[in-house]
């Protein structure tokens, strides 16, 4: 690893393997030498990072000998530099700016100054970076166009490209809400009120304890009335659980104007309780460390405490394996864990890696279908097909669960306005499909066995921006093939 032509040490290289769940690492000696062990033979991508600057990356093909004197340089530092204004084209300072590049997995921050500046550094280029303005560093809520639609991208070149003259005008004012919080009429004193940036909403209790969020209020209102519903509370025993256990309660019938997120209970020596509760009908979960849970549903009434006991549930044992898809090679790496769907406050617990073979054990609710999926690091695989297990009580049982890897730099694609039901058939006229269109395979891979709406996004997502990807479908009976081109920008997951 070379840094200005000098050995450059203490900079991290990555291999990043099409078929394995995880990328490899080494981190450079002094004299800038790394060594890569347990890598698998066949074509890799490899590059490197030193918190300043990237290495671009290269392709590099391992065969059954070592693959020895490669040279890496830390040589890309691409820049894009602009000002954040307000509306009348004031500076607008602690505004933080983010870019991301998805094709590069690459992203830089900057903190704008006084005068409304920033510089975002250390990038690698070769692609379009998606700009994200928020009020805080760490905070979820951005700031949009005044026109409401998304940041346009900005291109950087290459490794050596310095962007300037990037402008951003955002909606910054002043207007204050003000209102009361009332519980059957009376006043309610110390609750916490958050409002969320540029989008009107407010949130009633603290984050760890919403009590209500009331949606589509404008900036300037004065007379903001906030009805609070009546409150009970729950309170139980732990029986059974080790360590430090978790236990939530998710309410069962919340309407749009009744948001009630998961509560978390506050748990000492074996109780647990939660407080200022909303009336209703609720799930209460427990689980601790080495997998034990219980479920129990409760009704809180006003003015009053719901009781419950919670012993773990008797268990089932499942050795599975995962393999990758359409391949079937095994997998190691890949974090597996259950998952019950269809009942609330039921989640997922006790995950599992898979080992050089694939294969992995986990620990799950007996005598209830049970699904086991899995996964590695986010955005670069997914679970096509997951396995279904109900297992009595104390016994054990198998399970195959298939997953995608995609290609190096690659990420999930959902094609814009593609609807599909879970069997692949097409919900409307689209790019040469039609409505009613049954998508059987993509580039030849059939996806008749497994989940569609999971595999396309996996499937197109391996497809360059302007490419074209073969479908084969089923209209009236007959098989066609339809090329359906890719676009050149990346569409965001439905719903998000």
């Amino acid at each position: 690893m070379l840094r200005s032509g000098q050995p450059a040490g203490h900079a991290t290289v990555i291999l990043q393997t099409e078929h394995q769940g995880r990328d490899l690492r080494d981190e450079t000696r002094a004299d800038g030498r790394f060594r890569i062990e347990g890598v698998a033979p066949g074509p890799h991508t490899i590059g490197a990072k030193d918190g300043q600057r990237l290495s671009g990356q290269q392709p590099i093909v391992v065969g059954e000998r070592d693959v020895d004197d490669v040279v890496l340089k830390i040589d890309l530092d691409a820049s894009i530099a602009g000002t954040v204004v307000d509306l009348d084209g004031k500076p607008v300072a602690g505004v933080t700016v983010h870019f991301f590049c998805d094709t590069k997995r690459d992203s830089g921050t900057a903190v704008t100054g006084a005068d409304g500046t920033f510089l975002v550094t250390s990038l690698a280029g070769g692609g379009d970076y998606r700009p994200w303005l928020s009020a805080e560093r760490e905070g979820p809520s951005g700031y949009r166009p005044p026109a409401g639609q998304d940041w346009a991208p900005v291109s950087v070149p290459d490794g050596t490209s310095h962007i300037t003259g990037v402008r951003f005008a955002i909606a910054v004012g002043e207007l204050a809400i003000a209102g009361r919080v009332v519980r059957a009429g009376a006043p309610v004193p110390d609750v916490e009120i958050g409002a969320d940036a540029g989008s009107y909403t407010l949130r009633v209790g603290p984050m760890d304890h919403l009590i209500r969020v009331v949606r589509d209020i404008q900036a300037g209102a004065r007379d903001v009335t906030i009805e609070l519903p009546a409150v009970g509370a729950i309170e139980g025993t732990l029986d059974g659980f080790h360590g430090w256990p978790r236990v939530l309660a998710t309410y069962q019938r919340a309407g749009e104007q009744e948001y009630h997120p998961p509560l978390q209970a506050r748990v000492a020596d074996g109780t647990f309780a939660f407080a200022d509760v909303p009336i209703g009908s609720y799930v209460v979960t427990a689980s601790d460390t080495s997998g034990g849970s219980a479920t129990a549903e409760v009704t809180v009434a006003a003015d009053a405490v719901a009781r419950v006991t919670l012993a773990p549930e008797p268990r089932a044992r499942v050795d599975g394996v995962v393999l990758s898809w359409p391949g079937r090679q095994p997998i190691s790496g890949m974090t597996c864990m259950w998952r019950i769907y269809g009942v609330a406050g039921r989640g997922g617990g006790a995950e599992s890696k898979s080992d050089a073979e694939g294969r992995f054990s986990i620990e799950m609710p007996a005598a209830q279908p049970v699904h086991v999926s899995c996964m590695g690091p986010p955005w670069e695989s997914s679970t096509i097909k997951d396995a279904e297990v109900e297992l009595a009580a104390g016994t054990s049982g198998s399970a195959e669960v298939l997953v995608y890897n995609l290609k190096p730099g690659h990420r999930p694609f959902w094609f814009p306005g593609l609807q599909l039901d879970p069997s692949g058939r097409v919900g409307a006229d689209l790019s040469g499909l039609r409505a009613g269109d049954r998508i059987l395979a993509v580039d030849g891979i059939s996806i008749a066995n497994v989940g569609a709406r999971a595999a396309m996004p996996m499937l197109l997502g391996d497809h360059d921006p302007g490419t074209t990807a073969t479908l084969t479908v089923e209209r009236d009976g007959v098989e066609q093939t339809i090329e359906l081109p890719i676009p050149d920008r990346l569409a965001a997951p439905p719903g998000k």
